[in-house]
């Protein structure tokens, strides 16, 4: 930009826009193999375990049934 003129950078900042939105809540979805079959899911489970990942292993057992 340092070789536009001066007019032209002088338009340009007049169309800079500054926006603010203030969030007053946040929405989300556990996603814990619901859609795989039992044997799959049940492979998952055994996969955290094996790693030591017990949160993850219990959160699949607890969020993953249909």
């Amino acid at each position: 930009m340092t070789d536009a003129p001066d007019k032209f950078i002088g338009l340009l900042k007049k169309s800079i826009v500054g926006v603010s939105i203030e969030i007053t809540r946040l929405g989300g979805k556990f996603k814990m193999s619901q859609e795989v079959k039992k044997e799959d899911r049940e492979g998952v489970i055994e996969g955290f375990a094996g790693i030591g990942e017990d949160e993850m292993k219990d959160s699949v057992q607890k969020w993953g049934q249909k």
